[in-house]
Order: structure tokens, then sequence, then C-alpha cells
């Protein structure tokens, strides 16, 4: 219950900024959460550079922002306010009931997120929570962080850690590096991850109706790879939710400078959670000065998408600087995915590329592997990395242990395999697609969603590169949305559908190691109601 209760007051933060700026920002009652959200991510974003600058003052600040939370927060209660508090409450319940029946399958068997599900993950959902303890603890930053390890403090960006720092001291005076902080790190950030859902249910109803909203909601919930990826921190599946308001006031027709100045700094905001979202990010400034050519006051409209780059500069160069300056060079990453390069703690992962070399830039690297690698196994690569992306595959027999393994294993890494069954409605958004005319929403999804994946697939130097935790997380959310506009008009079909994928579903209710099955009568209590509610509040109103 205080994971709950640290969340409602980093919530209030964010609250408190909206009803300062409900006028100026014209916030409405259906998007006041969204806002608020936002907010609180900023300020985040702030707390991580006032412990960076000095731990003991950010200790400080935590009290200060909880009295302006709270206090800031209380004219929401207020009469007029009341379609407002209608809305922050529908999305705190939905949020937290999903939260509720996600961490109910988790703790069904493990305490371990990285063993739970699959084979034994990484650890990089522990980096951010590394980086918000030595921000917390000690002084120097980069010496903490390394210690005997391979990855530096500027490898990953800092927002996710930084949310962490904004609640942290609410829970602990000090750090002990025990289960109990992991605990409390892996509840909070499920929490914070699981923010998705607010901001799919704030973006489709937008150019959706209401069923199709609901459905579309659901099919993501009672997914696996929707699941692992919302309760292992790593943190991916949150750049979502300031992407898809960043993709909603670039979707309007007439676009002012302010929601150019809020629209790329929501996009700044997703790249400093996870850098793999930069690939829709491109797709998206591609696509902006693409459409320059058909507007009638070209200078004008310019004009708007530099104040918005210039944005989104301004927010990401404290970053730059710390990668540069503070801990360089935080290019462990670009050098493995982008150079090809090996990392050294997986030296039998890439056989046939060079180790990463401390000492060489990105730009030598890059430049080395492309002059030193024969075009001939290049070209290779590419098109490998195109043949993964629309991967398909089939288990090799029909046991149990087979199906877990092929399920788990498939739905984590490749994309259309994440989708399931839905993977029908996109064989009927295919066919819609070439006889019927769409909306121009959806020709201009399509085309940032064909950009940012052709860059992916161009600029991944390894072979069988395009899984889907190495790219963006908003490529898999279209994926989703394009297979469930081809199922919109299938009344009775795409029920069917989802019925076979909550089969899917209920393998990653188990374990990966079946010999750890046991206890069914609590998955199926625990699970099952959860479902249930799930179920009830969909259908309440005759989807």
């Amino acid at each position: 219950m205080d994971i709950i209760v640290i969340f409602l007051v980093f919530l209030t933060y964010g609250i408190s900024c909206s009803l300062l700026f409900k006028k100026s920002l014209k916030i409405r009652p259906n998007s006041f959460f969204i806002y608020s959200i936002l907010f609180s991510f900023f300020i985040s974003y702030l707390f991580f550079w006032v412990y960076f600058f000095s731990n003991s003052i950010g200790k400080i600040i935590t009290y200060l922002m909880l009295i302006f939370g709270l206090f800031g927060s209380i004219p929401l209660f207020q009469k007029k306010n009341f379609n407002v508090i209608r809305s922050v409450f529908i999305n705190l319940i939905f949020l937290f009931i999903v939260y509720f029946f996600y961490i109910s399958i988790f703790e069904t068997y493990s305490n371990y997120i990285d063993i739970r599900f699959t084979w034994k993950l990484p650890d990089d959902n522990k980096l951010p929570l590394k980086l918000a303890y030595c921000s917390f603890s000690v002084e120097e930053i980069s010496d903490c962080f390394k210690g005997d390890g391979f990855w530096i403090s500027s490898d990953r960006p800092p927002l996710f850690s930084g949310l962490i720092l904004s609640v942290i001291k609410l829970k602990f005076n000090k750090l002990p590096l025990d289960e109990n902080l992991l605990s409390f790190y892996h509840k909070i950030g499920t929490l914070f991850q699981l923010l998705w859902i607010n901001a799919v249910y704030f973006f489709i109803p937008s150019f959706f109706d209401k069923k199709f909203s609901k459905f579309f909601l659901l099919s993501m919930i009672l997914s696996g790879t929707i699941l692992l990826n919302s309760l292992f921190t790593w943190p991916k599946i949150i750049t979502l939710v300031p992407f898809l308001f960043s993709l909603k006031i670039l979707l309007k027709i007439n676009q002012t400078y302010q929601d150019k100045f809020l629209a790329y700094g929501s996009l700044a905001l997703a790249n400093l959670f996870h850098g793999g979202i930069l690939f829709t990010i491109l797709g998206i400034i591609i696509l902006e000065f693409y459409n320059l050519i058909f507007k009638r006051n070209k200078i004008f409209e310019f004009k708007k998408v530099t104040l918005g780059l210039i944005v989104f500069y301004i927010i990401s160069t404290p970053w730059s600087f710390y990668q540069k300056y503070y801990d360089p060079k935080g290019d462990h990453l670009l050098k493995m995915r982008i150079a090809g390069q090996k990392n050294i703690q997986e030296p039998d992962l890439y056989p046939n590329h060079s180790l990463i070399l401390e000492a060489q830039s990105f730009k030598e690297a890059l430049i080395e592997s492309y002059t030193t690698v024969p075009m001939e196994d290049i070209l290779k690569s590419k098109l490998s990395n195109l043949i993964t992306f629309f991967k398909f595959d089939y288990p090799d027999e029909f046991s149990l242990t087979s199906l877990n393994n092929f399920i788990k294993h498939n739905q984590f890494f490749y994309s259309f395999m994440s989708l399931g069954f839905l993977n029908i409605g996109i064989l009927f958004f295919i066919k819609n697609f070439i006889f019927q005319k769409q909306k121009k929403l959806i020709y201009t999804l399509l085309i940032i969603f064909f950009i940012s994946n052709m860059i992916w697939i161009i600029t991944m130097f390894e072979p069988n590169a395009t899984m889907i935790h190495q790219g963006s997380y908003a490529n898999l959310f279209f994926l989703f949305l394009f297979a469930n506009i081809g199922l919109k008009d299938l009344r009775y079909l795409k029920w069917i559908i989802l019925f076979f994928n909550l089969m899917i579903f209920c393998f990653w209710v188990l374990p990966f190691d079946l010999c750890q099955l046991y206890n069914f009568k609590k998955v199926y209590l625990s699970v099952s109601i959860s479902i249930l509610i799930l179920l009830f509040y969909f259908i309440k109103k005759k989807i």
C-alpha cells in the first residue's frame, strides 16, 4: 500500500503544475492526467540534476516538493474541477487494476523478475536503480556506478533514475543495496512503466470510438510481451507515455508554437528514458520536414519545427554534456548496435566483431567497421535484419514445455510474433489498405512506421539485430494499432481471436522452468480474479 501512496505523492507534483498552467495550456479534463504525468516526469529530470550537483540538497528538495505537491493539489477538489477529478480517478483506478493484475502474476512463482518469465535476463533492469543509488548515496557517481562492471553511468539515459530519486527519500533515509530496496524499486518502477496504459487511454479515443479503444487496450494488456516489458524495468515501454502525448499534438492540423514546444519537449523526455525511441523520433522529424514542402507559408511553418528541435536540443543537452565531460563516453550501446563491436562481458555474442575499444570514439568505431568488414557481409547483415523483423517461427513439438519455451522466446524477440493471433488483424488491415480508401491518420502513421523501421534495419550493424528490445517500442504500439484496425469490423471474430491470445497469455503465467510448477490454487485465484475485474471493466458498457 505504501507504493500506491508514494506514487500518488509523485503524481501531486504534476497535478500542482497542471493546475498552475491549466488556462495557459488549455488543459481539458480528459487530458489533465497525462499532462500531470509529464510535468512529474520533467520535475523528476530536474531531481536527477539536483542530486547530481548535491545529494544533500536533493534530499531537502524532496520535502519541499512534497509540500508543494500536497498544497498545490488542494484546488483540484474545488467543485468547478469535478470533471477533472473524475478523469484523474478513472485513470488511477484503471492503472491500479492492471498493476495488481500484473504483480499478482509476477509474485505467483518468483520474487526475481530476471528469471520469472524467461531464461536469465541481463541486469539492464537494475542499471537505473544503480544510477539513482549512486546519485543518492555518494558524491562521485561515476566511480560508484562502474565498480567492476562493464557499463558506465553515462551509457543509459537518466530519466527513469530521476523518477526513483523523486520519491526514494519518502521511503528510505539510507540506501542499503538489499532486498527491500530492490523490491521497492521493482514495484514502484512497474507502476511507473504501466503509465503506458494511461497514454494509450489518452491517445486512442481521440481518433477512434470507445468500443475500439477498450478492445485495443485489452489486446495490449493481455500480451505476454507487454506484460514482461511492464514488469522488467529496462525502461523501454514507458517511452510510450511522452511519445503518444507528442504524437497526438503533431497529428493536429493547425499547430501553434506552443504545440511544437510541448510536442518536441515530450519527445526529448521519451529519448531520456530510452534511446531506442530515437528511431521513431527520426521518422517523425523526416516526415515533418517533408510536409513543409506542401505548406503554403513554408517559412512560418519551418520556424515552428525549428523551435521544436531547439526545445528538444535544450532538454537533451545537459545529458549530452554529462556523457562528454563528466563520465565519458557513454557510447557502449552505440558501438555495440550501430558499429557492431562486442560487449566484453559477452565475447561470444558477436564472434566476428572486434571487442569494444574504450579509447576509440564512436565515429572511429563506425568508420572502422564499415571499412574493414567486406561489403558483401554488410549487405547480408542488413538483409538478415529485414528478415528478422518479419520473422515467424513454429514450435518443434506441441508438448507443454516446448510450447512454453517457444511462445516466450518468440514473443520476447520478434515484433510480429508478439501479436500472437492478432496477426490475423494485420492481414485484414493489408486487405483493407489495398482495396479501401483509408483516413489520412492511417497513412501518416504508416509512413512514420515505415521510415522508422527502415532506419532501424539499415543502421543496426550486426545481423539479426532487429529484435523488439533493441528498437523503438512506438513501432510495437503501431503494430498493435494496425492489427486492431484490421479487426475493427469483425464483430464476433475479433473476440474469438482475443480469446486465443488469452490462451497464449496464460503461458506467461507459468514459470519458464516448468519444474517450478506448483501452487495452482494460488495461480488460478489471483490471476482469475484479476482477469474477471478487467473483463467486467470492458464489458460493462456493452463493447
